[in-house]
């Protein structure tokens, strides 16, 4: 009999599905999106039963031919965005939107934090500063919340009633000691009820089983065993085959990071912090506009090729961005559409500079590229500095490691290789779908992936491309830090 593990990928604008098998091929797919709302600047929400919706839309599309039986899933795994908020009733039901990742609306709260803490380290898209800010903002729903749900503890919840979060998505309980400790300096600074929130699972454990109704709205049968599950960031990892300490990848999704694994006494100041496993973390460094920002390009530079050649205008725009040529004829951008994280402000907005009347929409397009690509040079730059170790290759991901102008761009911005492994853009729930059967005993351990991940595609630096960027890297690194003055000025 044929056994198929259901590895969902809920991201910021819809979730894929991949039905992997016990040898890891992926042999099904189906995507469904749902709404993003922007209710106020710098906010950003979505309707958590739109995300239940769409597990079952996707469900049903794979069983739907009918190749597929529902009695040969035997696991399911959920990949999330990360730090979602979602506030439940002690009887299940649901107090407000998710405030997502993408939202910065806590900035007040955060600076408290820092100020408390005597530290720089909170930012307003930080989950602590958001739940502060419901309650302050929103007492009511504060004191109805019987327990803060992300996305992935969210639909576990609907899956199978149990409430529960997974190492890599819990913001409240560690299981070391060291980050447990700082995680109740920061609860108690920001006077949060630790009982609010979840029991604490390891991504791989067998949280329960596939019950009814969930079962029958996804089409599936009940007893199928429902996994821990993690956020995006070490699915990716797994994905890509970037699971050994030292290993970096990229990710190009709606948003974007330059991650290095480590073990779990690394140290990289600058970075954020994702939990891995018992004994690694990933460190890494985010964007919050990447595949947004090609979203954005589309809509505002090309709208009628958009609408005219569907899913062919992703090509058409690799032909804009060779005409536009290695450093856009001198026209730079920041990318920032949405605000940054560390180490720049959360003030800056997305700018052009020195843009003339010679330059077309394929330099404004290939600067906002180049722009990502010349922020994870920083970061990279950033690693290598502080702890004195090299990377000579990277991983990347993400539906835009298709590109195959940007992922060059990427190698020769850089200065090393940009391997891109199979199926990239289902390094999300490839990922899972080795973590579940880890957890279901299919495999031995992790690095098992890491033998059977082929690399599709390798980008080369190219001497001569990477000197000219090398000069445009010094152009960028002096000018965005001053755009960040003047958008402050702006926004005041």
């Amino acid at each position: 009999m044929k056994n198929y593990i259901a590895a969902y990928d809920l991201g910021t604008g819809g979730i894929k599905l991949c039905l992997v098998d016990v040898h890891g091929k992926i042999v099904k797919t189906a995507f469904t999106s749902y709404p993003l709302y922007i209710p106020d600047e710098g906010w950003a929400e979505q309707e958590p039963d739109d995300y239940w919706k769409a597990v079952c839309n996707v469900t049903k599309q794979v069983l739907f031919s009918g190749d597929i039986k529902a009695h040969e899933i035997i696991g399911i795994f959920f990949c999330t965005q990360w730090k979602g908020i979602i506030p439940i009733r002690a009887d299940g039901s649901v107090l407000r939107r998710s405030i997502i990742w993408l939202d910065q609306r806590a900035s007040r709260q955060a600076e408290e934090l820092n100020k408390k803490l005597d530290t720089s380290d909170f930012i307003s898209s930080d989950y602590w500063p958001k739940i502060m800010w419901i309650k302050e903002n929103e007492p009511k729903t504060y004191r109805e919340t019987h327990v803060f749900l992300e996305a992935n503890a969210y639909l576990k919840y609907r899956a199978c009633g149990t409430i529960t979060s997974d190492l890599t998505s819990h913001f409240t309980k560690s299981c070391h000691e060291r980050i447990q400790n700082r995680m109740n300096e920061i609860l108690d600074a920001g006077s949060i009820d630790k009982d609010k929130f979840p029991k604490l699972v390891q991504s791989h454990d067998v949280v329960g089983s596939l019950k009814n109704p969930a079962a029958s709205e996804m089409g599936l049968v009940e007893g199928i065993p429902v996994l821990g599950g993690c956020c995006d960031i070490p699915a990716i990892a797994v994905g890509t085959g970037a699971t050994d300490v030292g290993d970096a990848h990229v990710y190009f999704g709606s948003s974007g990071w330059f991650a290095v694994t480590g073990d779990i006494c690394d140290f990289w100041p600058q970075s954020r912090v994702a939990a891995f496993t018992s004994d690694k973390n990933i460190y890494f460094m985010g964007l919050e506009s990447v595949g947004l920002t090609v979203k954005w390009i589309l809509d505002t530079l090309y709208p009628n090729e958009k609408e005219k050649l569907g899913e062919d205008v992703y090509a058409f725009l690799e032909n804009e961005l060779r005409e536009a040529g290695t450093g856009s004829c001198n026209l730079y951008a920041t990318p920032s559409l949405y605000g940054e994280n560390k180490p720049f402000s959360t003030d800056i907005r997305c700018a052009f500079l020195n843009l003339s009347g010679h330059h077309k929409r394929c330099h404004m397009a290939r600067a906002l590229l180049e722009s990502i690509c010349y922020c994870f040079r920083i970061y990279k730059d950033d690693y290598e500095t502080t702890t004195g170790r090299k990377i000579k290759k990277v991983r990347a991901a993400g539906g835009c490691a298709q590109n195959s102008v940007w992922m060059q761009m990427l190698a020769d911005i850089l200065g090393i290789c940009v391997e891109i492994p199979m199926e990239a853009k289902f390094a999300g729930t490839r990922g899972s779908a080795c973590i579940a059967a880890f957890g279901l005993n299919l495999c031995q351990d992790l690095s098992e992936y890491r033998k059977e991940s082929s690399i599709e595609r390798i980008y080369k630096p190219k001497d001569h491309i990477s000197e000219k960027y090398d000069d445009c890297f010094r152009k960028f690194t002096g000018i965005i830090h001053k755009i960040e003055e003047v958008q402050k000025f702006l926004k005041n």
